[in-house]
């Protein structure tokens, strides 16, 4: 090889190590801003765009709305998948404004039939891809071809310690098959050499689960995974009132929690639909469409302001009538401790240290 093109090959190297280092400094920066600055603003990108590439999914877990019997049919939304051209056309906009994108919004997004071509566009506008998977068909064939394409994280939802608990609770899917594709994908990715993707197991923190869940996580990280968290259990924006005693949910008070996920996410659903966060798959709060509008449009736009105005009065009766986040367990769940925002926050960072580790 000339000098020319090792100095060339050793630039480029340096621009993206660069560029890696810089989107690291300003994710830190949407992050803070989004989380403890005035509660009415939002930093000048979301910390994280969230797309739902397809809002269908092959399991039924009783937790959440896929399998939600008290949710009238006329009233939820259609079921699709995103267009390759419109995801193109997203992550064209988010070049060099959002650092993060994540793939698993309200779906599973190993069903959509491009998701590989997806992964590698995101990748390739140097945007720090993580995914949100239950893993059922993650398996060794889409794991190397997830290894070879660069995600900086893959997330796979899990609960319980044994066939018999996990199969209960997610809902059509296997406890052997998805511990086995686990393994696989850590298999994977020794086998390529990397340290991409960052592999954690999230659980979510069910009714009766408490005194289980050290054990569950010291089952996980024995099967080599990077990092095991739990978040709270969730009724989707409201939506979810009846899910069979595995979320309970109290009565939010007068003065409600204050919720910054419109100050630090954007979603944006299969058919382009804008939502401000990961909870409202009914799309109550319809921020505007990514076909009509760009996205730093929507970030700024009246309706993501007035809804960041409203949930900043803490007043569940200005809340019920000016937005739709009325019932959502957000408002009446306590905000996180610091170590709780620390896991986060280091899952993140995580994120952007595999990608300098691997370049």
């Amino acid at each position: 090889m000339s000098g020319r093109v090792v100095d060339a090959t050793n630039g480029a190297l340096a621009g993206r190590r660069l560029r890696v280092a810089a989107n690291a400094l300003r994710f830190s920066a949407n992050y803070l801003a989004g989380t403890y600055g005035a509660a009415a603003s939002a930093p000048a990108a979301p910390a994280a765009l969230l797309i739902g590439i397809t809002n269908k999914c092959n399991l039924r877990c009783d937790f959440c709305f896929h399998a939600g019997t008290d949710i009238p049919t006329a009233a939820r939304r259609a079921k699709g998948s995103m267009s390759y051209e419109r995801f193109a056309a997203i992550v064209e906009q988010a070049r060099g404004w959002c650092t993060h994108l994540e793939f698993g919004l309200f779906g599973e997004p190993m069903l959509h039939p491009r998701f590989a071509d997806m992964v590698r566009l995101a990748v390739d506008a140097d945007l720090t891809v993580a995914i949100y998977t239950n893993a059922t068909l993650l398996d060794g064939a889409r794991a190397a071809e997830l290894v070879e394409a660069g995600p900086a994280s893959i997330t796979v939802s899990m609960e319980g310690a044994t066939a018999a608990e996990y199969d209960r609770l997610r809902v059509g899917a296997s406890w052997q098959e998805v511990t086995d594709n686990v393994r696989g994908l850590l298999a994977a990715r020794r086998a390529a050499g990397r340290q991409r993707p960052h592999v954690v197991v999230r659980g979510i923190a069910l009714e009766g689960q408490a005194e289980q869940r050290r054990a569950h996580a010291a089952l996980y990280r024995g099967m080599g995974v990077d990092q095991v968290m739990w978040v709270p259990a969730t009724n989707w924006s409201g939506s979810l009132r009846a899910p069979q005693g595995s979320v309970r949910v109290p009565p939010p008070p007068a003065r409600t929690q204050l919720c910054t996920f419109p100050r630090l996410q954007l979603g944006i659903d299969w058919d382009g639909t804008a939502v401000p966060c990961c909870v409202d798959f009914n799309a109550k709060n319809v921020l505007g469409n990514v076909d009509q509008t760009p996205l730093r449009e929507i970030w700024a736009g009246p309706a993501i302001t007035a809804l960041r105005r409203t949930l900043a009065t803490r007043d569940l009766t200005r809340i019920a009538a000016g937005t739709g986040c009325a019932g959502c367990s957000q408002l009446s769940r306590p905000a996180l401790p610091l170590d709780k925002k620390l896991q986060l926050a280091r899952m993140a960072l995580s994120e952007f240290r595999v990608r300098l580790a691997d370049d």
